[in-house]
This record gives structure tokens, C-alpha cells and sequence, in this order.
């Protein structure tokens, strides 16, 4: 079977060669999230680890660790690079230190080797090995090495039940081995979020993982596509027609204090569509248009919200947020994570006026921009069923799935999120949040 098409993001990783060879390890790049390929190509096909130059020459695992994976292009160019060094830039813009490490698999083409698809971004990279595979297995033993696991974001491509590594390896998805993701569940620290920027990996991933690590997770209920930052300080999909004139900016004055330019990757990010799914694997009605958080029963409320404001603050947007920031700046970033865009400004405009009416006191909690049927969601999973035709294997058969989502005439989603981002954003500030609390299962 091959992987989901539906633009998706990459991300970086950095290690040392005589670091990964003590421990028998190799490194290589991965995909979006769909099962192994079987027409993987003859080039590029090699881990690649690359850390945010800080000073220390080689990766630590001692030390407090902000993971970025980047999953194989599949006709995405250095995109996914790109948009996980956005990443990489907010947490340094956020007043985060931590060593940040990039393990990726980009395979931009034979003409770009992937140590050079992380140089073009300074990602400064320590280990380039063509005989280790970004598969699933290798990822999660070489991952469990890293004693505090801050965050950890892939971009890539990804379906409903899996995020693509290496082409031709193994995804990591619903049918990875229990025991090998418990290897890693207690890596993690305890503030720590994991955020998955890929096409419908919300569906049964992203609560799946909550549950096997313990962490708040978040992921798309649709496909996803790149949005670039437009010279009027706005973020719009990178689609004719989907962007207004006037040209795209030269740098980053929005997401950062200081001016960043773009050709240090500071001005692309992921971001789900505001539409149902229509692609690959065929159409899924029903969807949310930002990235859904979940939390297993397992998962205590502030570090459910904690997670979710955290990685908010991770998300390239229109304001330099960080926890210092006032509220105003919170709802701002907030409002542009949770809201539509279009090249009028028309929806988002809406959605700024209206969301925070719903959400707030005395407001109706409920409200919806997005085109379509909005899935009926909590924190723990969202109402739908997912048909898919399959082969003699058991293999969903790409372009045969369909989806029944559960009726949703009074949809809180948009509200219930807004308010757990506020309660996470209140609690790493110390204060009370402007908004009341978010409904917890």
C-alpha cells in the first residue's frame, strides 16, 4: 500500500556517528504514515540526524531533548524540513533551551542528498548513515536512549492509523508493538506534548499514543497543507487561489520577537485544511480544521492542558508568544490555530469574532467554521467509522474509503479547545484562565 499524498511536514534530527555506533545503531529518514512500501527508491535512502547548533558537538541523552522527526518527502521538496525548523525556531523564540534534536528521512530526490536538505536550513548535521532505516523499530530503540524527553513532533505524511518514517520501513502506527512504545513512556517529562503535522492521524493514532505514553497528543482530523507567511503578516495556504497579492514575506517578524529570515526556514508550517478529506484513501466526511488534542483517562487535566498551551507556543503564528505574553497575544495565536483562512480574510474574520463569544462566559459553547460535518470529538476520541475495501493481505485498498461520522447538530469542538488551550496558557502563567474550564471526560 502505498502513502497518503495530502501534503504533510518534515522534521530534523542530529547524532553523532560514533554516538549511534557505540550503541549498534544506524539512521535513516522516513515518510508520511502509511504501511511499508514496496517501491521504495534506489536513492537517499538513509537516517539522518542533525541537532540546532548549541555549542555541544555531539547529541546527549542526558540532557533535556525537544525531538523532531521528519518523515520522506513523497514529491514535497525540502518542505517538511522546512516547516520542522519553523518548529525548532519557535521553541528558541519561546524562551525554550533545550537541545534539539532532528531524525529525518526526507529523500527530497537524487539531485539533494538529505544531509544537505538540513544544511540548507543550519541544521547542523552529526550522523549520515546510509545502512540504517528510519522504520519504527530502529525509531523507538534509539529514542528510548534519551532519559527527558521534552516534546516530540513528526512531520511527514500520515493516515488514520499511522505516520510515515523511511520509505519501504515500517510506519509507526496502531499495529506497532505495544511493548516497544512502552519503552518509551517513561521518557517523557511530565510537561511534555507530542504533535503529530500530518494528514488524519487524529483518527486513531493520536489517542492511541496518548494512552500508550501517557502525553497529550495532537493531530489532523483532515488532510493537511502548507501555509506560508504573506508580506501582510498572515499565514495562507500556499495554493493559487488561496492567498491574496501583494507577495509572500522575506522574513519572519510575527512568530518572533526578532526578525528571522525566511531562508533560515522561519516562514512555513503545517496546518489542517478546513474541509473534509478528499485524497489518497478516499473521502472521509466529517473533520475539524486544526489539530485536535488528545488525552488519555490515564493523562491528568492540567498536564492535558499544559500540554495542548505548549504546544500552541511551538506553532509559528501571528504573535511572539510565550508564556509572558498577555492574554490578548494568547487569543490572537489561539484564534489563528483554531481559525480558517481564505485569500479575503472573510472566514477568519468570523471565527475571530465568533469563537470567542461561544467559549466565553455566558457564551453558547457552540460554534463550527469548518466546511463540512464537524466529527463529534472529545479529548479521549472522536464518533466515527472508517470503511475501507482491502486486499488478500488485509490491506485498506487506496481510493475505496469512506466515512460515517456520528451527527454532530450542536458542535462544541471548536470551544472545548480554545478553552483547554486557555486553561493550559493560565496554568503555565500561574493564573486563572479568562475562559471557563473545558469539559473533561
Amino acid at each position: 500500500m502505498k502513502l497518503n499524498t495530502s501534503l504533510c511536514q518534515a522534521g530534523l534530527c542530529f547524532r553523532t556517528l560514533a554516538s549511534l555506533a557505540a550503541l549498534g545503531l544506524a539512521a535513516t529518514l522516513a515518510a508520511c504514515g502509511a504501511p511499508t512500501q514496496t517501491n521504495a527508491p534506489t536513492s537517499n535512502l538513509n537516517t539522518v540526524i542533525g541537532k540546532i547548533p548549541d555549542g555541544n558537538s555531539e547529541v546527549s541523552f542526558s540532557a533535556p531533548t525537544r525531538i523532531l522527526l521528519v518523515g520522506y518527502s513523497h514529491g514535497m521538496g525540502t518542505q517538511f524540513v522546512e516547516t520542522a525548523k519553523a518548529a525548532a525556531l519557535r521553541y528558541r523564540a519561546s524562551g525554550w533551551n533545550e537541545q534539539v534534536v532532528f531524525i529525518a528521512s526526507p529523500e527530497v530526490g537524487a539531485s539533494t542528498s538529505d544531509k544537505a536538505a538540513l544544511e540548507r536550513y543550519g541544521i547542523r548535521v552529526v550522523f549520515d548513515d546510509p545502512n540504517t532505516h528510519f522504520g519504527s523499530g530502529w525509531m523507538l530503540r534509539y529514542l528510548k536512549n534519551y532519559e527527558k524527553i521534552v516534546s516530540l513532533e513528526f512531520f511527514g505524511h500520515s493516515s488514520v492509523q499511522g505516520i510515515g518514517l523511511e520509505e519501504g520501513e515500517a510506519r509507526l502506527g496502531t499495529d506497532t508493538s505495544a511493548s516497544a512504545l512502552a519503552n518509551l513512556k517513561g521518557r517523557f517529562s511530565s510537561d511534555a506534548f507530542v504533535a503529530l503535522h500530518g494528514c488524519n492521524a487524529g483518527g486513531k493514532l493520536a489517542p492511541f499514543l496518548s494512552a500508550a505514553w501517557n502525553v497529550p497528543v495532537s493531530a489532523a482530523l483532515t488532510g493537511t497543507n502548507f501555509q506560508r507567511l504573506h508580506s501582510n503578516g498572515k499565514w495562507y495556504f500556499n495554493d493559487p487561489g488561496l492567498f491574496p497579492s501583494g507577495g509572500w514575506a522575506a522574513e519572519n517578524a510575527m512568530s518572533h520577537a526578532t526578525r528571522v529570515s525566511c531562508k533560515e526556514g522561519a516562514c512555513l508550517r503545517m496546518k489542517p485544511s478546513n474541509s473534509s478529506y478528499r485524497g489518497y484513501w478516499g473521502t472521509y466526511e466529517g473533520g475539524l480544521g486544526f489539530y485536535k488534542t488528545f488525552c488519555a483517562k490515564t493523562v491528568g487535566n492540567s498536564t492535558c492542558a499544559r500540554g495542548a498551551a505548549q504546544a500552541l507556543l511551538a506553532f509559528p503564528s501571528t504573535r511572539p508568544l510565550t508564556v509572558a505574553s498577555t492574554w490578548a497575544d494568547f487569543q490572537e495565536t489561539a484564534l489563528d490555530f483554531l481559525c480558517p483562512n481564505t485569500s479575503d480574510d472573510v472566514r477568519r474574520k468570523a471565527c475571530f469574532a465568533a469563537l470567542p463569544q461561544a467559549a466565553g462566559a455566558g457564551g453558547s459553547g457552540v460554534y463550527s467554521p469548518f466546511r463540512g460535518t464537524t466529527l463529534k470529538c472529545t479529548l479521549r476520541e472522536c464518533e466515527f467509522e472508517d470503511v475501507c475495501q482491502t486486499d488478500a493481505d488485509g490491506n485498506s485498498i487506496p481510493g475505496t474509503c469512506s466515512r460515517k461520522s456520528a451527527a454532530n447538530p450542536n458542535p462544541k469542538e471548536y470551544v472545548e479547545e480554545l478553552r483547554l488551550l486557555a486553561a493550559g496558557f493560565a496554568s503555565l502563567k500561574g493564573e486563572a484562565s479568562r475562559l471557563p474550564a473545558p469539559t473533561f471526560p
